[in-house]
This record gives C-alpha cells, structure tokens and sequence, in this order.
C-alpha cells in the first residue's frame, strides 16, 4: 500500500535534502572549521521524535545515503541535557 507523507515530515525530509547540499558541498568545514557536522532536532514529544526518526531513516534508505544517518540526530526536549541544563 502507498502512503503519502505527511505534511511535517515532507519539511523535514525537505530539511534533511537541503542540509545534506551543505554537508556535501564542504560548507561547515569552510564556515566554521570543524571536522564533522551534526544536525540536532529537537521535538516536544517521544511520539514526534520517534516519528521524525522512523522518516529519516526510510528516506535516507530510500535515497542511498545512509552514510548520512549519524549526522541526524533527534531528541525530546524534556528528556535532553539541554532542558536539564541550570542557568547561569
């Protein structure tokens, strides 16, 4: 059966190509003279998160570039150290 996808996730799917160009084309090892890039998202809920991640992974299968999947990363934000972080 053929599903379309959602809305959300063809903008992130759509995020993932755009920043995939920027990876390949060297642009953060130019900008910002680092040896490897990581991509961040972070989601309000588990659910949101575990979508994304379940996307991500079929369209980086469905186009080749699994080479790509550890420069993706996803988190909830309640369960990340950046929402456990105290402030200064």
């Amino acid at each position: 059966m053929l599903t379309q996808p959602r809305a959300g996730s063809q903008r992130f799917r759509d995020k993932i190509e755009r920043y995939r160009f920027f990876i390949e084309r060297g642009r953060p090892f130019e900008k910002y003279r680092v040896q490897t890039a990581r991509i961040v998202t972070l989601t309000l809920t588990k659910e949101r998160r575990d979508n994304l991640c379940t996307d991500k992974e079929k369209f980086l299968a469905e186009n080749n570039l699994n080479k790509l999947a550890k420069v993706f990363c996803l988190a909830q934000l309640k369960t990340s150290r950046l929402h456990h972080r105290r402030p200064y």
